[in-house]
């Protein structure tokens, strides 16, 4: 038995150091393998250093409705950039207005509002860019002058549902929807999971980034959530970026009704979602406004709020990967 032992070891295949070796070196090559253009298919949990999941109390103020001539067309209101009022699809044309209290509405028959082919990618400064694509995939690529397209791919994620809604980027992360009823918030370095949230209800929206009214981020940075509709319409959601949790809830007072499309923010903050009533012919939008839970309207918000205070808040350039 001993002389045995002493052949087998002596003998040993050559593949045991390369085991070895390649056992040794699996934490390095996990932590890299989005590093190129190679697939992820969230490697590293979500961190749970960067936020906790207290969610961020919010509440939802309707200042308004602006009435519209129904039925809706499924596209929600939409502003041109620069622009003080909103249109929304309506049968047979657009209804426009502004979103004060003294608007007048008036109807077109076309939107005026200029449209833009960039094939669903979202740009990050002049060098990156991201999209969902039809098949499932979060794809991101950089400007690349020698490649024949002009990018070349950084990394892709298969997410478990196809994704229609176009990502929304920021400085460290890329939030996005899918239908299998979650919202995944990745890193946009490398696609690694941050965090995600079970909404129960299939999103094929678009997600809408939305600052908070008179309120700063503790560093600066203006303090934003992101809206989602679910496809039901029943209700929309603003979601703290930083670990997905539910900061507030609009409902419509009315079970009947429903929301159609995205919501829109207007450049001094406020949100426009279109309202459908059960009735074809009855249908608004809606003018809203997002602020603390104590807030009474007239009352200053003190500089320190505590949104979005969190490890993960530090600013990046654009140009950054």
């Amino acid at each position: 038995m001993h002389g045995f032992v002493t052949y087998a070891s002596s003998r040993r295949p050559s593949w045991i150091p390369g085991l070895i070796l390649a056992v040794t070196c699996l934490p390095t090559w996990a932590q890299n393998f989005t590093d190129g253009d190679l697939e992820t298919q969230f490697l590293e949990p979500p961190v749970e250093w960067q936020a906790d999941d207290t969610a961020v109390p919010l509440r939802f103020v309707e200042l308004r409705q602006i009435a519209v001539p129904g039925p809706l067309r499924e596209e929600g209101p939409s502003i041109a950039d620069g622009d003080s009022r909103f249109n929304v699809a309506v049968e047979g044309g657009w209804a426009w207005s502004g979103w004060g209290e003294r608007s007048e509405l008036e109807l077109r028959t076309e939107s005026l509002l200029p449209t833009t082919e960039n094939e669903g990618w979202q740009a990050w400064g002049e060098k990156r860019r991201y999209r969902t694509d039809p098949d499932g995939w979060l794809v991101a690529e950089k400007r690349c002058g020698s490649c024949r397209r002009g990018w070349r791919r950084l990394w892709r994620l298969r997410v478990s549902g196809h994704t229609p809604a176009p990502p929304l980027v920021d400085d460290r992360r890329i939030v996005f929807a899918s239908l299998d009823n979650q919202i995944y918030g990745v890193r946009r370095r490398n696609g690694h999971r941050l965090w995600v949230a079970d909404l129960g209800q299939r999103i094929s929206r678009s997600l809408v980034s939305a600052p908070i009214e008179d309120i700063d981020h503790p560093e600066g940075a203006e303090a934003k959530v992101i809206l989602v509709i679910p496809d039901d319409g029943r209700k929309m959601l603003a979601l703290d970026p930083l670990n997905g949790s539910t900061a507030a809830t609009y409902s419509l007072s009315n079970p009947d009704d429903r929301l159609v499309g995205s919501p829109v923010v207007t450049p001094n903050g406020l949100i426009l979602v279109a309202r459908q009533g059960y009735d074809p012919r009855s249908a608004s939008v809606v003018v809203l406004s997002l602020v603390p839970p104590d807030r009474e309207d007239g009352d200053d918000v003190g500089e320190e709020n505590g949104y979005n205070d969190g490890s993960d808040r530090a600013a990046a350039s654009p140009e950054t990967p």
